[in-house]
Order: C-alpha cells, then structure tokens, then sequence
C-alpha cells in the first residue's frame, strides 16, 4: 500500500538534507550505512551553511522551472541529460535529428519546448543557453549540497564520484496483477470487474 508523506519545517537545512536524500540514491545508501555510528555533527556555522545552500538551491530551481514552464521531473531530466550543454548560432537551426547528435534527447526537447513558447506567453520562457546555464548552476549546486552534507557528517574522506551513470530508476512495466487491475475503458467496461 502506497503512502504519502507530508513533512513541513520552519527552516530549509531539514529540506536541503532530504532533497540530498532523495536525489542520490547513492547518498541514501551511504546514509543509511553510516547513521548507525556517526551521528549530525553540525555546528553554527555548518547549520548556516546548510541552511544557506538550502535556499539559494531551492529559489534557483524555483525560478529555473518558471522561467522555463517545465515541472520537477523535466527539470531533473535535464539536469540529468548527460550531452546538455549550450549551442552555438550554427546548431540553432538543425533538423531535430541532427540536434539531438549535439544535446541528446531531453536537451531536443528542452530546445523545441523553448522555441514554441518564447515570447508567446506569458510569462516569457528563456531563451535556449540562458535555460542550460541554469542548469548547469543547479548541478553545481547540488554538488556543493552533496560536500556540504559529508562535511556536516564527518564524511569528507568519501568520494561520491559525481559523473553521469545509467541508472534504471523506474520499474519495467509489469503485466496486470489482482494487486494493479487494469482501468475501466469505454471499449472494455468489464476490465475493472
């Protein structure tokens, strides 16, 4: 049975230590090999900084997402794209094939996306590279979260490779179970029965 989790805190340090959480599943598993024996050990001023991270991190995602109308889940894929990475005049113009050669797959999307709401709405999206230095700011931002939370624990000595790795994150379809019933259709009413 799903459940659903609702925290609220009056700072942002509890939200900045949870993003890492769920954002590196590696983090996680370091985390829950070492809370055993090494407890928090922050001062003041690690607080601080934490705290400090914590925001300037969440406002710049905040303000990336409505600059760019995408949601959390596209904006982690593209923080995420590995071949994402500004384009010069020359590349503007490629066929969708050819562009997703230079930026991949989410960055040809992201381009597409840009270019059919740039100016067109409002508000106004950003334009292309301005949207992929913001999130290239954003990647670096969680690496200075990442050493931030190792150094709150005492865990510099470890190194968390930070790189782009494949990952299957998402379960592989799986047929129809008596716990997942397929949904009621207009062209199958009795499925759900």
């Amino acid at each position: 049975m799903a459940r659903l989790m609702i925290y609220t805190w009056g700072s942002l340090t509890q939200f900045f230590l949870l993003n890492i959480l769920i954002e590196a599943p590696l983090c996680s598993q370091l985390f829950a090999c070492r809370m055993g024996t090494v407890t928090y050990k922050s001062c003041l001023a690690q607080k601080q900084q934490l705290e400090r991270l914590g925001e300037i991190s969440h406002e710049h995602r905040k303000q990336l997402m409505l600059a760019t109308l995408l949601g959390l889940i596209k904006t982690y894929n593209l923080l995420h794209a590995q071949l994402l990475r500004p384009i010069i005049p020359e590349e503007e113009f490629l066929d969708d094939k050819a562009l997703q050669k230079q930026v991949g797959k989410d960055g040809t999307h992201l381009h597409k996306h840009l270019a059919k709401t740039l100016g067109t709405i409002t508000p106004k999206t950003i334009p292309f590279n301005e949207a992929v230095t913001a999130i290239q700011k954003l990647r670096n931002l969680h690496l200075q979260m990442d050493n931030a939370v190792l150094e709150a624990y005492g865990w510099q000595d470890l190194n968390l490779r930070h790189d782009f790795y494949e990952e299957e994150y998402l379960p592989r379809k799986q047929p129809h179970s008596l716990h997942h019933p397929p949904r009621c259709s207009p062209r199958n009413p009795q499925a759900a029965v």
